[in-house]
């Protein structure tokens, strides 16, 4: 399996670091962009499905047009970096492709990140839809937390007055999807924690309270598009010399 024939795979990261950025959308003003980073640890790394390590080439959009970098992952070697990079590692330059075995690419990552040991590891995912919430043990719509609202909070693209709280325990899942409209895979983001609010989100010197329970009473569409479901045929590159 490698970028190219990827099998998408759900799986839950636990972690106590996740906050969710809004953007500007210079092509669709009325729909601003969400991303959401997470940082996760070596231990969870590993734990990882390989689907998460695809790469893709940087579209025409970008100034690097067909550049190679990680699709969710995001790598920071020295641990010194403000924020880290999707790029691809130098060690795997002219090794790396989208032919690569995903198996392949995990197994160097993971021990790239063994001999790096101040190394951080952040997963990326893009969120789709006017809204999102925050799920809890309570009921599965009326007592969620808010996380976003583009309605509500048309100013700061949808950033209500709070956010997600550093070291708080969240689950992320990504659940595999399949979207008949697109004719392609994806995967569906959800925030679920078992924390009460005070302890779930913190405020800025100028965003006021956190949220009370009582989200948006629709289904949040979190979903992060993972491409097309390409199955072609390839020729592998091999990565075995980096193991």
């Amino acid at each position: 399996m490698n970028s190219k024939t990827v099998t998408y795979t759900t799986h839950t990261f636990n972690t106590n670091n996740v906050f969710v950025q809004h953007y500007k959308n210079d092509q669709n003003p009325t729909r601003p962009n969400h991303v959401l980073y997470m940082y996760v640890t070596p231990e969870e790394l590993a734990n990882v499905p390989e689907s998460f390590f695809m790469v893709k080439e940087l579209g025409e959009q970008s100034n690097r047009v067909g550049t190679l970098v990680f699709k969710y992952l995001r790598l920071d070697l020295t641990g010194k970096l403000k924020f880290p990079s999707k790029d691809i590692p130098e060690a795997f330059a002219g090794k790396l492709t989208r032919d690569t075995e995903l198996e392949q690419v995990k197994n160097a990552i993971v021990k790239l990140i063994e001999q790096n040991p101040e190394a951080k590891i952040q997963f990326e995912f893009p969120m789709q839809g006017a809204f999102a919430n925050v799920e809890t043990p309570n009921d599965p719509y009326e007592n969620q937390y808010l996380l976003y609202d583009v309605e509500q909070f048309p100013a700061t693209f949808g950033a209500p007055t709070w956010f997600l709280k550093r070291g708080a325990e969240f689950n992320v899942t990504a659940k595999a999807e399949y979207s008949k409209n697109y004719g392609r895979n994806y995967y569906q983001i959800s925030i679920a924690t078992d924390a009460a609010a005070e302890d779930a989100f913190a405020t800025g010197a100028t965003r006021g309270a956190a949220p009370s329970l009582g989200g948006h009473t629709a289904t949040a569409d979190f979903s992060a598009d993972l491409g097309s479901a390409d199955t072609e045929a390839a020729p592998v590159n091999d990565l075995s010399g980096l193991l």
